[in-house]
């Protein structure tokens, strides 16, 4: 990610007052991430790379998961230390600290396109062995299947990899992981407000006859993530 973190922190909006600030719209949000993990949230510990601002960390508290963090800004670190989480600075070396076997789920969100190919490989291997057997690794990023994704994925200089659903498949043969799936990120519509369901209602609908249009025209009805970010899903055999 950028050397240069206050500016990157400034961009990103993420004040020291925000910190592990869990609105509504992002409870709302991981709530539909993970409910087609067969996983008691309160019962599992939860890994997350790269936790940003922290509201990830906050849902896992709340649910009553033992969440710890990871990240490459020693600010963001120290922010999360200040609320009472683990949090550790990323490193190969820190990573190795970790052991082997300890977590249930692995959550990445808007990381991976952060990160050259190479590096990615290599970080998905470790991330296997972090896991107990059965566990998954949760991760947002970018769709490299999506002809509407490069405002997003060229919208910052740090982005450094694409990942289409093809890719995400040679990603976990190549790293010990079965391919669980590769989808679209959730999008909250219950529970924000009449107008907001109703606006996101239709952006689904809109969404899906694209999706039915483009599918068979370009994709040979193969099934790929047309939506601006994809969410993929990796688990390490049970």
């Amino acid at each position: 990610m950028n050397s240069n973190f206050d500016d990157y922190r400034d961009w990103k909006g993420w004040s020291v007052s925000q910190f592990a600030d869990l609105s509504a719209e992002n409870k709302i949000y991981y709530e539909l991430e993970f409910v087609d993990i067969p996983r008691d949230f309160a019962q599992i510990d939860v890994f997350e790379l790269g936790f940003g601002n922290g509201s990830f960390l906050a849902y896992c508290r709340e649910k009553g998961a033992r969440p710890m963090g990871m990240e490459r800004d020693a600010d963001l670190v120290a922010r999360a230390v200040d609320a009472g989480f683990e949090a550790h600075l990323y490193s190969e070396a820190a990573l190795q600290a970790l052991g082997e076997a300890r977590f249930d789920a692995i959550v990445a969100f808007d990381v991976f396109e952060h990160i050259e190919f190479e590096e990615l490989q290599a970080l998905l291997k470790r991330l296997h062995m972090l896991l107990r057997p059965g566990g998954i690794v949760l991760a947002r990023f970018p769709s490299g299947d999506s002809p509407f994704s490069g405002a997003m994925f060229n919208g910052d200089y740090t982005h450094k990899t694409l990942i289409g659903t093809g890719k995400l498949q040679q990603l976990a043969i190549s790293t010990g992981f079965e391919f669980i799936a590769m989808r679209g990120a959730r999008l909250p519509i219950r529970g924000l407000g009449v107008w907001t369901m109703a606006k996101r209602t239709l952006i689904v609908i809109i969404r899906r006859f694209i999706t039915a249009l483009l599918t068979p025209a370009y994709y040979n009805n193969a099934s790929r993530v047309l939506e601006p970010n994809a969410v993929g899903i990796l688990r390490k055999s049970p």
